[in-house]
């Protein structure tokens, strides 16, 4: 059903864009540049309502270059707590009995201690509004700061905004969010934890 709704105001506004673009050049006398014209303007008039984000989705992915590697500073050795003997990643291997799952997943987060900055991210210059989140990971035991990576995050443009769903973010033309291939695909904490082919915690 809202689909259909959605399907019908676009209609609507394609044939109001048409008829703007009609009005606007009916003084014209010569036909092939009226139509020229005619065309070129409907174009616009149907895109303007996302200007903002068509702008946005270009500012928003210039952002995220700068959210597409995690800066590495140290490392904290671990053995076979999370490690198989052959130095495989326990965390990967299939199948895994839930207990041990979460068993694993908690002694691997007891090391490392998140900061994902303030509740309410800092806005950053751009057409539409763009979040950047600043997240930074440290030695539980230490205190030494051992990695930090962005995330940017966008609620599109003032259309998704005023007619979209509620609190989700992210535009019709964007996604929602970016940040490093390795905290997508699940890899940071291997990454942190590294094996060092013993079983007590590295120093």
């Amino acid at each position: 059903m809202i689909g259909l709704i959605a399907l019908g105001l676009i209609g609507l506004w394609l044939a109001v864009s048409i008829w703007i673009a009609w009005l606007t050049t009916r003084r014209i006398n010569r036909s092939v540049p009226r139509v020229f014209l005619l065309a070129a303007l409907a174009v616009l008039i149907v895109v303007a309502p996302l200007g903002d984000e068509i702008i946005g989705k270009y500012q928003f992915e210039r952002y995220c270059e700068n959210a597409r590697e995690v800066k590495i500073y140290a490392t904290i050795p671990v053995g076979e707590d999370l490690y198989t003997p052959d130095g495989t990643w326990r965390l990967s291997v299939r199948p895994v009995p839930r207990e041990e799952l979460v068993r694993l997943n908690k002694f691997a987060e007891s090391m490392i201690r998140w900061d994902r900055g303030p509740l309410t991210p800092p806005q950053v210059p751009g057409a539409i509004l763009i979040h950047e989140h600043q997240e930074k990971l440290y030695d539980a035991r230490t205190g030494r700061l051992l990695a930090e990576y962005k995330i940017y995050s966008n609620s599109g443009g003032w259309l998704k905004r005023t007619f979209g769903t509620g609190a989700a973010i992210g535009g019709f033309m964007i996604r929602q969010q970016c940040f490093p291939s390795i905290v997508q695909e699940n890899r940071l904490m291997e990454s942190l934890l590294p094996y060092s082919g013993g079983k007590e915690r590295g120093k």
